[in-house]
């Protein structure tokens, strides 16, 4: 209760100053009788992203963020009947009773539910697409390149056999290797700045397509925290936490095609650095295939990962992952018309049956995560080794008629960087404001070569050089919530 105490000397001058004294105890009897709602939203141990709170009876929505939390404040006192939903899981519905100046804490856990797609529905455009866990089952991959495959209007092309980056086609660009496409994993950079074979080279072999819980793409140079190579848009693939069952896969197919893939938990909500929930598992794969061509691709690549991830006793969120990647491989290359129309090859053949490459990279990734009231802090460190050696020759006999015109394309690289992010949550009106303020720094060390070779033979130097390359930047972007369905990045 509030009670008043005013003193009235003169009715006509003071009137204001009594209604304003009146009003303001009103407001503060009532914002006094008000709690709050908050939790984590889970399924096994992985927070559940982008998950729908809704209080339906006062038309209050809250979404959860990177981490499976979410919070509503300042609810009136009283029951409320709580709707959590997100497509792929089953909706829930919980019962609650907020009470008077007591913060009430409700965790859930999800469970998975199958999708049956009953129509579609199209709506205005967005400049932003997430692919998750349920679209990657509807279609197959053999790399996690090829996750790129679903994202609408967005086409992806192989040549000079499986071990190079793929080729990218968005909105009208043809990306190449990354050059105006930025691509992510878990924070990690994967384009490669001033690189042996162009600008922006994306090899993103080294990721095992099972181990990736979902795909954000942004169509065009919209998000700011991507900034260089990111003209035609970026995409960053997130992992998984950790694993609901152990798994091996064997798959096999025509032209000695096989692939091998083992997933297994080794820490499932154990002990090993907290006394809180921790997940450790490691995955395994290994791909051979000689392709269709005459000259056989004899194509390998062996894969492996491992992830560990846990909740201190602070608070914050803990995440460490390893993966390391070899490949090798033959490959075909360009031929010219003539020598198919006039039967000296066939179109599966070659002029140089050496051409083909090899390469490899590992990175070392750190996160730590903590939800500071109505913030997230994050940092994290990376680095990355990687090695890239590829035989090519688009002229044959050209220039050198006795010896032959095959390059070798040679880029030895060690990658360090620092990443820091601070998302405020705040409320701008009825309706949510988030703000995100970035600061990043990249350091290349890289030695660059392109030789003269023979049969894979080094025959002379072309050009040789190291390369020292720093790229930092800072960024800000801010999204407003027009609507439950609508957000706009400003």
């Amino acid at each position: 209760m509030t009670v008043f105490v005013v003193f009235i000397f003169n009715m006509a001058k003071n009137s204001y100053f009594f209604i304003f004294i009146l009003i303001f105890g009103y407001k503060q009897q009532l914002f006094s009788q008000t709690g709050s709602l908050s939790g984590k939203v889970s399924f096994n141990g992985e927070p559940v992203t982008n998950c729908i709170i809704s209080i339906k009876t006062i038309s209050k929505i809250a979404l959860t963020d990177s981490t499976g939390r979410y919070s509503i404040k300042e609810l009136p006192m009283g029951n409320y009947s709580i709707s959590v939903s997100r497509i792929g899981y089953f909706e829930q519905l919980k019962q609650v009773r907020i009470k008077k100046d007591v913060a009430f804490i409700l965790d859930l856990q999800m469970t998975p539910n199958v999708v049956e797609l009953k129509g579609v529905s199209i709506q205005g455009a967005k400049n932003k697409n997430v692919t998750g866990k349920l679209d990657m089952q509807l279609r197959p991959v053999s790399s996690s390149q090829d996750l790129l495959r679903l994202v609408p209007g967005l086409f992806i092309a192989q040549h000079a056999g499986g071990g190079k980056a793929e080729q990218i086609f968005l909105r009208g660009f043809d990306v190449d290797h990354g050059t105006d496409f930025a691509i992510y994993v878990d924070g990690i950079p994967v384009n490669m700045p001033s690189h042996a074979h162009g600008q922006g080279y994306a090899d993103l072999h080294f990721l095992i397509p099972e181990t990736v819980k979902e795909l954000e793409v942004s169509k065009g140079p919209h998000n700011t925290k991507y900034g260089d190579l990111a003209t035609a848009g970026s995409g960053e693939f997130r992992t998984l936490n950790s694993l609901d069952r152990n798994m091996v896969k064997i798959e096999v197919g025509m032209f000695n095609t096989g692939r091998i893939l083992g997933m297994f938990i080794l820490l499932d909500n154990k002990h090993l650095f907290s006394k809180k929930k921790e997940n450790l598992y490691v995955a395994g794969e290994y791909k051979y295939s000689n392709s269709y061509f005459q000259n056989k691709q004899d194509f390998n690549r062996s894969n492996l990962f491992a992830k560990y991830s846990g909740e201190l006793n602070n608070g914050g969120n803990l995440t460490i992952s390893l993966s390391t990647f070899q490949s090798k491989w033959n490959a075909s290359g360009q031929i010219p018309d003539r020598k198919v129309e006039d039967l000296t090859i066939s179109r599966f053949g070659s002029i140089d049956p050496t051409e083909g490459g090899k390469t490899g990279r590992t990175n070392f990734n750190i996160i730590y995560e903590k939800k500071l009231n109505n913030a997230i802090l994050k940092n994290q460190v990376f680095y990355s080794r990687y090695d890239f050696s590829l035989f090519s020759n688009f002229t044959f006999y050209l220039h050198d008629s006795v010896n032959g015109d095959q390059i070798r394309q040679v880029d030895h690289r060690n990658i360090m960087g620092y990443n820091s992010t601070l998302q405020l949550n705040n409320k701008l009106g009825s309706k949510d404001l988030t703000t995100l303020l970035g600061a990043c720094i990249r350091y290349d060390n890289s030695e660059i070569q392109l030789n003269h070779t023979v049969k894979r033979e080094f025959l002379n130097s072309k050009v040789y050089g190291k390369l020292n390359q720093v790229n930092a930047w800072f960024y800000t972007d801010e999204t407003y919530q027009v609507s439950s369905k609508l957000k706009l990045n400003l």
